[in-house]
């Protein structure tokens, strides 16, 4: 009768080669919204001015300040319509196209008192909104509460407040010869109390992210 021997696997050696090179992820690149879209969910800002066929989106930014009033109260309204069209390169675009609408404006602002000026017990907590109705600015801190929106910030650090397209009527195109309020439907609100009075507080940078059309 014949044994029958049992098969045994033989251990393979170990692989001793170079090492396979990992394929590096593609990067996504967050899609422009087309002419039709009526949201926007792209980033705040862009990494380069993009065109893609007849629209092109941009980024426009400007820099400014804010100050409290004679009684210390800081009452503060950034219009996106206003912000984009007072960019230094508005005037270039709005030569190009006939046509532009507001994606989105992102608001940072930065308080003196990072560098003493002034002092830091000179500033008092900032309550911010965003807004799609009104161009009104908030009054008291008991109003400034109540909406859904409102945020507190330490007046000793930088905050940013972003606000993006969401509807048929901030969707619509708008002539670019036509005045800023036009596209001013987008809108970020600062409203503080018991600062130091008339001086400046913050400074500011607004990015507007904007797309235009109908090359002239």
């Amino acid at each position: 009768m014949m044994s029958v021997v049992p098969y045994v696997p033989q251990a393979q050696a170990a692989y001793v080669g170079p090492r396979p090179r990992r394929r590096a992820p593609r990067q996504r690149v967050a899609a422009k919204p087309s002419s039709g879209a009526i949201s926007y969910r792209g980033p705040a800002r862009l990494p380069m001015s993009t065109s893609e066929k007849a629209l092109d989106t941009v980024q426009l930014g400007i820099y400014g300040s804010v100050a409290s009033s004679a009684g210390g109260v800081i009452s503060t309204v950034f219009s996106a319509g206003s912000q984009a069209t007072s960019s230094n390169d508005w005037t270039s675009y709005q030569n190009l196209y006939q046509e532009y609408r507001i994606l989105s404006m992102k608001v940072t602002l930065v308080p003196w008192n990072k560098n003493n000026q002034p002092t830091a017990s000179a500033l008092a907590p900032v309550l911010s909104i965003t807004s799609r109705d009104s161009a009104t600015a908030l009054s008291t801190l008991a109003d400034t509460a109540t909406y859904d929106s409102v945020m507190i910030h330490d007046p000793s650090t930088r905050f940013s407040r972003t606000i993006k397209m969401d509807g048929v009527d901030e969707a619509t195109w708008t002539l670019t010869s036509t005045t800023p309020a036009a596209a001013g439907t987008l809108y970020v609100k600062l409203y503080s109390s018991g600062n130091v009075a008339s001086t400046t507080l913050y400074d500011y940078l607004t990015i507007c992210v904007v797309q235009f059309r109908g090359r002239k």
